[in-house]
Order: C-alpha cells, then structure tokens, then sequence
C-alpha cells in the first residue's frame, strides 16, 4: 500500500471512485475536484495497491463557519482557519481493509505540518462513528448547508 498525492493520472479512478460510494449526493464535478487540490497545500492523497487507485482523500484551506458548498469552485482563500477535509472514498471493492483509516493518518500528519488550528469536514452518509475514531467531535453551533443531505454532521478536530 502507498499513500502518495494526487497526479493528473489519478482522476478517472477517483471520480469512478466517488459515482460508486456517494449515494446521498450528487457527485460533484471534475473541474470542482480539481480546483480542491489546487487550492490545497499538500494534503491530497490517494490510496494505491499495486498499480490501482482504491482510495483519495481531498481537503482544502478554508475560513468561515459555514461549510463549502458542493459542486461549486472554490473563492481564492487568503486568511484560512483550518483546513476542510472535503471528501474520504474507498472503493467499495477495498472497503473494510483500513485503508481509510492509513489515508486519515497521513492527512493528519500533513495537516501538523501547516499552521492550521483545527481541522473541519461534513460527515454524511452515516460517517459520524468513523470520524469519531479519528478525534473529530460534532459541532453543535449550525447545521452543514442543504447539499450534504438531511444526516450531515458537521464535525472538527482540534489541533
């Protein structure tokens, strides 16, 4: 297993990655996945066995209480306060192997490396259990906009 940042060759194996785990929303875009690693500093990752891709993780900095919202590019963040860990798929072929988990591991590391305060993400589709396993902790304050769908959790993690 190699857990390594994101190429150019990777992208057709995460979006057939990302149309095959998300149910409760609609996958997002190509260019709006791409834009999220741009804008990222280093904490993109993809998970791979052999030569196969069976896993990415993407996060970008971001400011402000509200979540991003989905299937839209990103505003140019000049003063971030944590870094939003946007989206964790596992091919459902590879699911249950703790390759998630070795994908949160080296994110977390390199999210240290940064001065970020605190890290962020929505969990949906019942996700909340795995993320607590993780550290993160819901946060109370608001409600993750309507794109998430209605179990959206909003959750942090501190650093």
């Amino acid at each position: 297993m190699i857990i390594r940042e994101i190429t150019s060759a990777d992208w057709p194996k995460i979006l057939k990655i990302q149309s095959a785990v998300y149910t409760d929303v609609a996958p997002e875009s190509l260019d709006v996945l791409q834009d999220k690693v741009n804008q990222s500093k280093g904490t993109c990752f993809v998970c791979e066995i052999g030569n196969d891709v069976v896993g990415y993780l993407l996060s970008h900095p971001w400011a402000g209480e509200q979540p991003p919202k989905l299937h839209k590019k990103l505003n140019l963040i000049k003063h971030c306060e944590f870094c939003f860990l946007h989206d964790l798929a596992i091919d459902p072929a590879y699911k249950g192997k703790g390759y998630g988990h070795e994908l949160v591991k080296k994110f977390i590391e390199s999210v240290s490396l940064n001065s970020y305060k605190s890290c962020r993400l929505v969990a949906i589709q019942g996700a909340e259990k795995f993320w607590i396993k993780h550290g993160f902790q819901s946060i109370k304050l608001m409600n993750p906009t309507d794109d998430y769908g209605e179990s959206a959790v909003l959750m942090e993690l501190l650093f």
